[in-house]
């Protein structure tokens, strides 16, 4: 069976070399991407935009965090049991992946973020290029919760995994038809039951996010009312996935579905604030909802949303031989490039933001969607020259020092 190891790559079946799945750190980098093109479509700015621009980006938004959340952990719990095998016990597990996690979230959250953002707010001015102290700090909080609830998650399956707990694939019961069907239908109506509470009463009451998670947690990336169930929903089937995947019904795992559930996200938010103008607060985040039929159609979206497109995502990265393959280049450095820039990739979304916004004042282009489009294309190109940079120079530091 493949492993990860930390210290190298990850690399796929297909594409097998010693310990590394490729589609795995292939999807990583896309799914960091993302998240940067994500961002350059959410931070708000006072520039005039037209209604019909500001839907198109709240539908891209809001279906961005119907998944996003969900297959950050999904391919995490995958990672996390490829890794296992690379360690002799979950002890040594813990104390070389997780713990590094933890202290890299800890430092950032605690230390790092405060004096970047302080500098960089001391370099510009207080209020120019990143706006205020206080709201810079927010945007510079990285993947401090993500870490915080996936050390959480990573403790709790090498804790099962010692007491001798039965792997998913035997609950499943593949030699049985009613059993194999009967737990992923309760985990979807458990889904299903606890977003809607979630989304109709005005305080989360059922499996709501932890307290030091909502801390934690920037305002313009809270999560949709299926987190925290569909992480850890998401998580379990990642670190089962070598078990399940031959369980899983053909059309779960076709390349076609990944496309195919996008573009029915988007079809349905769209159709559905094209409906009636009052519908369109199903695409806000700070919606207000009601236990109506509406919310119920909401909820539905949402929770198939959070889970069919992850998985869907991860079939399609693990099927087609172009994904499968490594797409490292010689001469470029780390790939943990990309992990570095969930931390500090708001730094040139920020940047570049401040820059479209004059440059269409002066012009007098008034669009929200151009905005985006040139933020989010620069941007991980420019976070990623900048931290090549800063390995560079260590690197050169180093040899110096030899």
């Amino acid at each position: 069976m493949p492993s990860h190891s930390d210290s190298s790559p990850l690399l796929p079946h297909a594409f097998l070399n010693a310990t590394r799945i490729h589609y795995l750190d292939n999807l990583r980098t896309f799914l960091t991407v993302l998240l940067i093109v994500h961002h350059s479509a959410t931070v708000k700015v006072s520039l005039p935009s037209y209604p019909i621009e500001r839907i198109i980006l709240k539908v891209f938004t809001t279906t961005n965090k119907a998944f996003l959340w969900s297959t950050f952990y999904l391919v995490s719990g995958f990672s996390s049991s490829l890794s296992l095998t690379t360690y002799e016990n979950g002890q040594e597990f813990l104390k070389h992946r997780s713990l590094p996690l933890a202290i890299h979230a800890l430092v950032w959250g605690t230390v790092g973020r405060i004096a970047v953002a302080w500098a960089l707010t001391i370099t510009t001015g207080g209020q120019g290029v990143f706006g205020s102290y206080e709201l810079l700090k927010e945007q510079l909080i990285g993947p401090a919760s993500y870490l915080a609830f996936l050390i959480a998650l990573d403790g709790v399956y090498v804790g099962l995994r010692a007491l001798g707990a039965p792997r998913l694939a035997q609950l499943l019961g593949r030699h049985g038809h009613f059993s194999s069907l009967l737990l992923p239908t309760s985990t979807i109506i458990a889904l299903l039951v606890c977003t809607y509470i979630n989304a109709s009463q005005s305080q989360r009451t059922i499996a709501p996010l932890p307290s030091f998670l909502s801390t934690l947690i920037s305002s313009f990336d809270y999560p949709l009312p299926d987190a925290p169930l569909s992480c850890v929903i998401a998580y379990t089937i990642g670190a089962n996935w070598v078990d399940i995947r031959d369980s899983l019904p053909p059309f779960l795992t076709s390349p076609l579905l990944f496309p195919l559930s996008l573009s029915a996200s988007y079809a349905y938010l769209s159709l559905d604030t094209a409906l009636s103008a009052s519908n369109s607060y199903i695409i806000l985040s700070n919606r207000t909802f009601y236990a109506d039929l509406h919310t119920f159609a909401f909820v539905l979206w949402d929770a198939l949303a959070s889970l069919i497109i992850p998985l869907s995502l991860l079939s399609f990265f693990a099927s087609a031989s172009i994904l499968r393959r490594s797409w490292n280049v010689p001469g470029t450095g780390s790939w943990r490039k990309w992990y570095i820039l969930t931390y500090v990739h708001m730094i040139p979304v920020l940047v570049l933001r401040w820059f479209i916004a004059r440059l269409m004042m002066e012009t007098r282009i008034r669009s929200a969607i151009a905005s985006a489009v040139f933020v989010g294309a620069l941007a991980p190109v420019m976070g990623w020259v900048g931290v090549r940079g800063v390995e560079v120079v260590i690197m050169a530091v180093a040899s110096l020092r030899r």
